[in-house]
Formats: structure tokens, C-alpha cells, sequence
């Protein structure tokens, strides 16, 4: 006279529907989903291969935020590419100037051989 019932391993109880802790056989085909679900969910492995893959792109991004705000870093570092920048037009300014001075001292030298000619031929 009680109304409780013998439960068979095939049938779920009300209690494990409410739950979800039935072995699928209330509801056809969902128990096979649950473990293809749980087969194509990510492994450990995997995800800590994306945390430490994330890790290390966050940490690119805070170091290239980090060299943005660094003001007076960017100075020097601005400052020193226009130092080198000045020195290297320096020195092909130095070897355009000695081409030049060699050029202008060989047609002095032309110049003067000429006069020379022409004051003989005159003479």
C-alpha cells in the first residue's frame, strides 16, 4: 500500500530526470550527444596550450603598451637614430666634398696648363 515503486536499471527515476543524472534512456539519442559532446570538448592538454599561448600574447601586448607610454625612452631612442642619421650625411658629405675639392683642383691644374699653352703660343 505504499506508493513506492521498484526502479529497473533501464528507467529513470523522477528524482534523476529533475537532475539529469538519467542514462538517457527517457529521452532517445541524448546520451550518445553527451558523450560525443564530451569527446569534442577540449582536452587539459589543449588548454593549456591556449592559456600559455594567450599568456604570452598578453604579455607582447603589455610590453608594446609599456614601450608606448615609456616617453622619455621613445626620446633617446628618437634622439639617437637622428644622431646617426646626422653623423652618416656628415661623413658622405666629407667624401662629396673631397670628390668635389679633386675635381675643382684638376680643372685648376687644366685651367693653368692652358694659360700656359696660350701665353707661349702668344710669346
Amino acid at each position: 500500500m505504499s506508493n513506492i515503486r521498484p526502479v529497473d536499471a533501464g528507467t529513470a527515476t523522477s528524482a534523476d530526470e529533475a537532475s539529469g543524472t538519467g542514462t538517457g534512456a527517457e529521452h532517445p539519442g541524448t546520451g550518445a550527444a553527451d558523450s560525443e559532446a564530451r569527446a569534442e570538448a577540449p582536452g587539459t592538454e589543449e588548454l593549456q596550450e591556449q592559456t600559455e599561448q594567450t599568456r604570452a600574447e598578453l604579455a607582447d601586448t603589455v610590453e608594446a603598451l609599456a614601450a608606448k607610454t615609456d616617453v622619455k625612452g621613445r626620446a633617446k631612442e628618437k634622439a639617437t637614430q637622428l644622431k646617426l642619421q646626422a653623423q652618416q650625411k656628415a661623413r658622405s658629405s666629407r667624401v662629396l666634398v673631397r670628390q668635389r675639392r679633386t675635381q675643382v683642383g684638376l680643372g685648376a691644374v687644366v685651367v693653368a696648363a692652358l694659360v700656359a699653352v696660350v701665353r707661349r703660343r702668344r710669346a
